[in-house]
């Protein structure tokens, strides 16, 4: 006698639930999507499987179809905290953040130890311009979870931003990307008195990243260490005449017996001092190369000479993404007297000629000059102004002694602090801040009328 389908239907849906939870593992949601709706049309009343067809959507991309889901799941189970927290996470990244603030305090309220939506709800805090309720929210989710590593990582960027250095450089040694097999965590700061221990500090993250936290290594020289530096090959060069370290590393070289190896960015916990005692790192470009760049200056314009670069980072990628917008920013700088030059790492094609389109003249594309940083360093000693996103070209700016104008998008990167016209780790820089809507208008609208009034036709000479 053959099994009914009513027989059938539990296998069925068990075998699908198996091979949806192994699609789920291995990451390959869009291929989940359609067997999710089966195993849906045998169970329709399951908030779980409405969820689920929700999180596959919202990972091929599909947010608003993933909003419906998310909703049709929890009007089924009102009481579904889990639910309510990633459908924050959905409204989130849509930017409809005080619905999901609202999502986020729903889920808590139904599940008051949720560790991870007291952490969603600080992010989103974030971006509403609201660190100290943030700070709570995280405090509230490491309370719950100690090792809660993402809420740690939150709340550094919190406290950092907020000018809690102590504070935001501890929690900042649980950020990830680093292998703490090779430069362990450590528990303590350093004592002031060094002398006569030998430390190899070791590269992470991207080059900007490296310039940055390099300043640090300085006040641990001053201490008596002997300090070697394991560096990206492309910044060794830039690196030779660095007085502090005492020796630069090739990715294979050994630095000889060490009392320790650390993270170059744990160095600002590890000998715990202020932006004030630590200024930019100082770099000196090389003099042919400065010749040679002037030179090309010359052939391309009268001064001043105006840089700009427009993105950083990379979209989707572990790496925050830095981007504003080629039309209104080439209006901003068009009423600026002097010759543009891009400094663009890697210009996606026809950008620099729809720049250049808006800006009304020619914008000149020394763009190839990224790929050798010796060059790049020439470059920024030479530009008489620098008009860009947070990058690595900005930091040897910084390294030359000269100021940029940096534009910051939300959210902002600790570096560049909350609020306010300047940075405390850039001493000079002018900010120009995105607003907490996404609206350049105002920012741009300022950067134009400073760019004008400092470099105005009847007064083009450089400073």
């Amino acid at each position: 006698m053959r099994a009914g389908p009513a027989r059938r239907a539990p296998e069925e849906l068990k075998t699908l639930v198996a091979r949806i939870a192994s699609l789920e593992r291995a990451g390959r949601f869009a291929e989940s999507l359609p067997l999710l709706e089966r195993a849906l049309a045998a169970d329709r009343g399951n908030p779980v499987l409405h969820a689920k067809i929700g999180s596959a959507l919202k990972a091929t991309g599909r947010l608003e179809d993933a909003e419906r889901r998310y909703r049709r799941a929890l009007a089924i189970q009102p009481r579904f905290a889990l639910g309510w927290s990633n459908l924050g996470n959905i409204l989130k990244e849509r930017g409809k953040l005080d619905e999901s603030e609202a999502a986020y305090r729903r889920a808590i309220r139904l599940q008051p130890d949720f560790a991870e939506a007291y952490n969603n709800l600080g992010a989103a805090l974030l971006q509403l311009g609201r660190p100290e309720d943030a700070l709570d929210s995280f405090d509230r989710a490491i309370e719950l979870a100690p090792g809660f590593a993402m809420a740690h990582r939150n709340r550094a960027k919190a406290a950092l931003l907020l000018g809690r250095f102590e504070r935001g450089w501890e929690d900042y040694l649980w950020r990830d990307g680093v292998d703490r097999a090779v430069t362990p965590r450590p528990s303590a700061p350093l004592a002031p008195h060094q002398s006569g221990r030998r430390i190899c500090i070791h590269r992470e993250q991207g080059l900007g990243d490296e310039l940055f936290f390099l300043r640090f290594a300085r006040p641990l020289k001053a201490r008596g260490a002997w300090l070697a530096y394991r560096a990206d090959p492309r910044l060794a060069p830039l690196l030779a005449t660095a007085p502090f370290l005492d020796a630069i590393l090739g990715p294979a070289e050994s630095p000889g017996p060490v009392d320790s190896t650390v993270a170059v960015p744990d160095l600002p916990y590890l000998v715990a001092v202020g932006p004030e005692e630590v200024p930019p790192l100082p770099l000196v470009p090389d003099a042919a190369r400065v010749a040679r760049l002037r030179r090309r200056l010359a052939e391309l314009g009268p001064p001043p000479y105006l840089g700009v670069t427009w993105r950083a980072g990379t979209e989707g990628g572990a790496n925050l993404h830095k981007a504003v917008d080629l039309e209104p920013l080439a209006r901003a700088l068009a009423s600026a007297a002097g010759t543009v030059v891009v400094a663009q790492r890697l210009p996606v094609a026809g950008d620099v000629e729809s720049f250049a389109r808006t800006l009304g003249r020619p914008a000149h594309d020394l763009s190839p000059l990224n790929d050798d940083l010796e060059d790049m360093l020439a470059l920024m000693s030479l530009v008489d102004d620098y008009v860009a996103v947070s990058n690595t070209n900005v930091h040897l700016r910084a390294g030359v002694g000269k100021t940029c104008r940096i534009l910051v998008p939300q959210p902002p990167e600790f570096r560049w602090t909350l609020a306010g016209e300047g940075s405390p780790w850039f001493p000079g820089f002018a900010v120009y801040r995105q607003s907490l809507s996404g609206d350049w208008g105002e920012p741009l609208g300022a950067l134009a009328q400073d760019l004008l009034k400092r470099w105005s036709s009847g007064d083009a000479s450089p400073a």
